[in-house]
């Protein structure tokens, strides 16, 4: 009992000193000058972060650093990926956590520690909402699982984004922030600073058969026999990507294929900027609906992404403006898990992709950009 009065009392006085250096920064501003500090929440998975980028290249336009200050809040996998990006001046991770209790404390420090101005939340899990030091301009993201936490907060910067797909979501910041530059991809491999990744073939193109989740991925004997068809009609060089733990399976889908002299498998041997490099100098690039289709997608390469309709309308199908140009998303005919959020397992349906449908959809877009 004395413990928990003892940690009421601390928080109390750690609120009241996030208020206090909040006014204190303010009138400090005001006397003396200095840069405007920008929060931006960013705390979850790789896919999510790599979506976010052109966005990401917006703001930062936009917030010119002699003016402003950008922090992101990155989760702890994604936090050295915005390091390397470099269009933020400052990423930090929270640690872990693991009770309610400390859950408020880290946050607590964290306030203590930081002031900002504007703070803006791209993610659509609003945990720090109800927390009392939210500065006026705040805008939260939010989905209908959380409404019951919205509902809490009088404040007019809290969106439901319910409905939404990611894309739209980032617009509703945009558009909070009254930005109207549009996002030109031609331009954002040059704003990347990508490392040189060296390859001996030049002439290939890039595959991805993994995905942090089993659901979203096809099987590995149609990955093998399609990208045997593309090495037989092509006659480029395949280059398999991944992280290190998917090292194995591309692995397995090489001893399936035929032309192994004709396969290259760097799952784990790039980093993820050198991944960038990859996938930019590929003639195309097949994927499953993971982190690595993105990357074909912000960069503009040709890139097709085999789909199971678990997240349709989250991520895929692309903009108006990319799908069907240079992102070309392939669906099954049977929508009956569309937007099931992979929890209707027995009726996934991207199993019912074939080999075929996948190859010449590849092909009818591909040899039409490049006639003999």
């Amino acid at each position: 009992m004395i413990c928990i009065k003892y940690n009421k009392y601390v928080l109390s006085i750690g609120i009241k000193l996030c208020f206090l250096r909040q006014h204190f920064t303010s009138l400090k501003r005001i006397l003396l000058g200095g840069k405007y500090n920008i929060l931006i929440i960013k705390d979850d998975g790789v896919g999510d972060a790599v979506a976010w980028i052109p966005y990401a290249f917006l703001l930062r336009n936009h917030f010119i650093r002699h003016h402003y200050h950008i922090t992101v809040l990155a989760s702890s996998k994604t936090k050295r990926f915005f390091q390397q990006l470099q269009y933020a001046d400052k990423v930090i991770s929270l640690p872990a956590y693991k009770n309610k209790m400390q859950w408020i404390c880290v946050r607590l420090i964290f306030w203590l520690c930081y002031q900002f101005d504007i703070i803006l939340s791209a993610t659509c899990t609003p945990n720090d909402i109800l927390l009392p030091y939210r500065v006026p301009n705040t805008l939260f993201l939010y989905r209908w699982h959380y409404k019951r936490i919205a509902k809490l907060c009088h404040c007019n910067n809290i969106v439901d984004v319910t409905g939404l797909n990611i894309y739209e979501r980032y617009d509703t910041i945009l558009h909070y922030l009254k930005i109207k530059e549009t996002i030109n991809h031609s331009l954002l491999a040059d704003s990347l600073n990508l490392p040189d990744y060296k390859i001996e073939d030049k002439s290939f193109f890039a595959v991805c058969a993994t995905a942090s989740d089993s659901l979203r991925c096809w099987e590995e004997e149609k990955f093998a026999e399609l990208i045997n068809l593309l090495i037989s009609t092509t006659g480029k060089m395949a280059v398999l990507v991944g992280m290190k733990s998917e090292y194995a399976k591309n692995e397995r889908i090489k001893s399936i294929c035929k032309h192994h002299s004709k396969i290259i498998n760097l799952a784990g041997k790039t980093s993820i900027m050198e991944l960038f490099s990859v996938i930019q100098k590929a003639e195309f690039l097949v994927s499953n609906e993971t982190g690595t289709a993105h990357i074909g997608g912000i960069l503009g390469i040709l890139t097709f992404i085999i789909c199971g309709g678990g997240d349709y309308g989250s991520f895929v199908p692309y903009p108006p403006d990319i799908e069907g140009k240079t992102v070309f998303s392939i669906f099954p005919a049977n929508h009956e898990c569309f937007r099931c959020g992979w929890s209707k397992s027995e009726l996934y349906s991207k199993r019912n992709i074939s080999l075929h449908f996948c190859y010449y959809s590849r092909s009818s877009v591909y040899d039409n950009r490049n006639p003999l």
